[in-house]
């Protein structure tokens, strides 16, 4: 066990130290022609006493405006060398409005699923709650985390996005 939490506290800290150089707005790219080229602020960490582990685990959504009734497309995607758990096929994603708390999640199989080295994952959503209402206008906070195993702690991702009336 010791010799375990020595490893895992030199990868951690080789980590946080390259996540600190690189400490800059990363941008969501094209993943194999899903999505268009847009430019989102990526904000990564771990839980806890790991605070800002690098940009393994990367969220984005195609555009930061979309119109009330558009399809979102939230793109999760691992950087990292490892394959990174998620608690089911829609990544948990939760979807959140910042100024009213409302969140708005999907109903997915309660499967573990992998995220391979490289690999992406787009999940849609049509701005509905279960109820089938249109979510308000406003900001918007999406987030991810990862399921924790042994080799890798519990990593979160979120951005934002805008459901707005264009004029």
């Amino acid at each position: 066990m010791t010799h375990f939490l020595l490893d895992f506290t030199i990868i951690t800290g080789i980590l946080i130290i390259g996540n600190l150089a690189s400490e800059t707005n990363l941008t969501t790219t094209s993943f194999a022609s899903i999505l268009d080229t847009v430019s989102t602020v990526n904000k990564s960490g771990g839980s806890g006493e790991h605070p800002r582990i690098n940009n393994i685990l990367e969220l984005g959504a195609n555009k930061i405006t979309f119109r009330p009734g558009e399809t979102v497309v939230i793109t999760v995607k691992n950087n990292g060398a490892e394959s990174l758990t998620f608690p089911d096929p829609a990544m948990g994603l939760l979807i959140e409005n910042v100024d009213t708390k409302e969140s708005f999640g999907f109903i997915a199989a309660q499967v573990l699923t992998l995220l391979q080295p490289g690999q992406s994952k787009s999940i849609k959503w049509d701005q509905r709650g279960h109820d089938g209402i249109q979510a308000n206008e406003g900001e918007y906070k999406v987030s991810v985390t990862n399921v924790p195993d042994q080799s890798l702690p519990s990593l979160s991702a979120y951005s934002h996005f805008q459901i707005k009336e264009q004029k």
